[in-house]
């Protein structure tokens, strides 16, 4: 019996939902069993034609009897016998050694051994010995895709079609290394060849759709994750997909229903469940306690089964000892977080009293991996390990304070976080939110994102606060800042550059409103996806009564071009309940000020941050939908004040906390020292405050505003 494709099922959107692998070689066998016998069925045939080659012709009773082992060790196979089945193919060869059939089997069960060059050279062999072998050239590329040899594959792939121009697995495998070669429109043809061929197979839609989606054709990824999950209702895996599709269309309430339905299906799907937390938190359909709930039910059911068994640590109680530091994240690469950590993590290199430890959970390591990996000499790779493996390893290196990286986004280790392999477990900067989890213990933010006991009731983690989050660095080769364009314009220009999955009907309502407010005020709406649907925005619009002339989208774009846009704009409006971050950074960086709604939720107050860094929140910050609208009146009609904010805010963006990286270090390490002493006492987690100048506060109610 042959394989399918490697990675026939194996391609993803890189979302929230993306499922990791131990190897290639479990994605072979998740595909078998995903499958069923219709896929099955179809490749077996392909290995029961009858060989052509002259060379294969063998006494008839040899040939006989090694064709009933290949077939017994087939059924040895099927049952995991993958020894047995092996040996009965080595005597089929014994016995028929022209039988290129024989060495196909042989090649297939040493590549689930994972002895891939042993398995290669078998699948060689029956090519040699059968040039018109489809089945051996399909087989033969699977391997070289495990060998990481993509152009080998894609020659293999390319004459098992010659030979068999019906071959659907393999039109759909080579899509598979045209997708990952980023010849999009080459993969999304050869993945419509295999539609043509089988309209009904949910798993080549799905690939597609993934395609589709890399290459920016959001519209048409929507439709075949649909088909796919109306051909078979069982491929859970699209379902993520297309949820994370929904979200970047701002479909949010589609993307929320459409995870809910899958985990409906399969409760213990921990990245469906995560991506319904994210998406959750970017709707105003819940309120803030609702959407801790939600977050808390996550830990009552992927966390509650380790509490009783959480390991007694003996970690040495030394209180000055040196620290070891242990970084659990995906996001070491080409990745905002990574952007934020490695001045940070540079810094920390040269401390005397902690010992880092990356535990890096991606398959990609691009230049900042390598810059970032140069400065903690105990990095270990963790992708192809389970939770318990990782947790595990933490164990052995005796890290005293673990700190999570993500949160509830994309590639998340956070089952490991709840077996507890650290005394002291911290989430910081990956997500603005709760893990949900009771084996976390601190929250590490800013003192202006999540103020003293404003936010602490939405949250298992006690709140550990810093001066701010987490440094930001500019751009080193940004533009300049421009003059106020409203100047020149005679008319003012508001901006958003948030991602559209933030962009809800309600916050167009409100913008309308601002907008119908100043009638000669336009907007310019940035980053929205390529080739994506967005004319639900325009429509939005135009049902608030704002015509399309008085509005200017653009899309995705590199970051020059992204950054030179603020030249064409006087203020930013935020979105809500989810706010700007990094985007309301740049525009501060660019002389242009966001004007902000402050939400009841974490992910409602990263603007806010940002703003009170700069002392701009009382002008920016408003406190509801009226407040809104009455700043941005207020904000417009003073041009002169506008322009004089542009003008200096590089100077307080590079004189705020935030761009201090060197204090921020300290402040961290004071923190870090802190927490642990505290466990070295015996003492519980508790709302703790490292200030500037590295004072240790434990506040209480009713003692805010002691921190200045």
């Amino acid at each position: 019996m042959a394989l399918d494709g490697v990675r026939i099922v194996n391609r993803t959107c890189g979302s929230i939902n993306a499922l990791a692998h131990t190897s290639a070689i479990s994605s072979i066998k998740h595909y078998r069993q995903r499958s069923g016998m219709t896929i099955l069925n179809r490749i077996q045939a392909l290995f029961s034609v009858t060989p052509k080659s002259s060379k294969e012709i063998t006494p008839i009773s040899q040939s006989e009897q090694a064709v009933q082992l290949i077939d017994r060790g087939n059924q040895l196979e099927e049952n995991g016998q993958m020894n047995e089945a092996l040996r009965l193919y080595e005597k089929a060869i014994e016995m028929a050694p022209a039988l290129a059939r024989a060495y196909l089997n042989k090649g297939n069960v040493l590549l689930q051994m994972e002895k891939i060059p042993d398995a290669v050279t078998m699948y060689r062999k029956a090519v040699e010995l059968n040039h018109d072998y489809a089945a051996a050239h399909f087989n033969l590329g699977n391997a070289q895709i495990i060998q990481n040899s993509p152009d080998a594959a894609l020659d293999s792939y390319e004459k098992a079609i010659q030979l068999k121009p019906d071959f659907v697995d393999a039109y759909v495998a080579r899509g598979n290394v045209l997708g990952d070669m980023k010849r999009f429109q080459d993969a999304i043809d050869s993945y419509q060849q295999a539609l043509k061929l089988a309209p009904a197979y949910a798993q080549v839609h799905g690939n597609l759709a993934a395609t589709l989606k890399d290459a920016g054709d959001l519209i048409s990824a929507m439709k075949h994750y649909q088909a796919a999950i109306e051909t078979d209702a069982d491929y859970l895996r699209a379902y993520g997909n297309l949820a994370d599709v929904y979200r970047e269309l701002g479909r949010i309430d589609d993307a929320v229903e459409i995870c809910r339905t899958a985990l409906r299906k399969q409760p213990d799907m921990v990245p469906t469940y995560t991506q319904l937390l994210f998406c959750l938190s970017h709707s105003n359909r819940l309120t803030a306690q609702q959407l801790f709930e939600e977050h808390k039910r996550f830990g009552d059911q992927f966390e509650a089964p380790f509490r009783a068994i959480w390991p007694v640590h003996d970690n040495v109680k030394d209180p000055q000892k040196t620290l070891r530091i242990g970084l659990v994240s995906a996001d070491l690469r080409a990745h905002a977080v990574a952007f934020f950590l490695e001045p940070v993590l540079a810094a920390l290199q040269h401390s005397q009293s902690l010992s880092l430890f990356v535990y890096y959970n991606h398959e990609a390591e691009d230049e900042i991996t390598q810059r970032i990996k140069a400065t903690i000499p105990r990095w270990q790779v963790i992708v192809g390990l389970n939770d318990h493996q990782v947790a595990q390893k933490i164990l052995a290196d005796k890290i005293d304070i673990l700190i999570d990286l993500s949160g509830h986004t994309g590639k998340h280790r956070l089952l490991t976080f709840a077996r507890k392999p650290a005394p002291i477990q911290v989430s910081w900067v990956g997500y603005p939110g709760t893990t949900g989890l009771q084996a976390m213990d601190y929250y590490l933010a800013g003192r202006h994102f999540l103020p003293a006991f404003e936010l602490d009731d939405q949250f298992t983690e006690k709140i550990a606060r810093l001066p701010v989050t987490v440094p930001f660095l500019p751009i080193s080769d940004s533009p300049d800042v421009n003059a106020l364009p409203a100047l020149e314009n005679g008319y003012i220009t508001f901006g958003s550059f948030n991602r559209i999955d933030k962009i809800g009907r309600e916050v167009v309502a409100l913008w309308a409103q601002l907008l119908r407010e100043i009638p000669t005020a336009k907007m310019l709406i940035a980053g929205l996806p390529a080739n994506g649907e967005y004319e639900h925005l325009w429509f939005w619009f135009e049902q608030e009564g704002i015509p399309k002339t008085r509005l200017e989208f653009h899309n995705r774009s590199n970051m020059h071009t992204y950054l030179a846009l603020h030249h064409k704009v006087d203020v930013c409006l935020d979105t809500f309940p989810y706010t700007g971050g990094t985007t309301t950074n740049h525009a501060l960086w660019m002389g242009v000020p966001t004007l902000t709604l402050t939400g009841t939720t974490p992910a409602g107050r990263q603007s806010s941050a940002n703003l009170s860094d700069v002392n701009l929140i009382q002008e920016f910050g408003a406190k509801n939908h009226a407040d809104f609208v009455a700043l941005g009146k207020q904000v417009a009609s003073d041009l002169e004040s506008l322009s004089s904010i542009r003008q200096t805010l590089r100077s307080r963006f590079l004189n705020a906390p935030f761009s201090k990286t060197d204090v921020f270090a300290t402040n961290l390490e004071h923190m870090l020292r802190a927490i642990w002493q505290r466990w070295c006492q015996g003492l519980p987690p508790a709302a703790i405050e490292v200030t500037t100048n590295n004072q240790v506060i434990f506040p209480v109610p009713g003692d805010v505003g002691i921190y200045e």
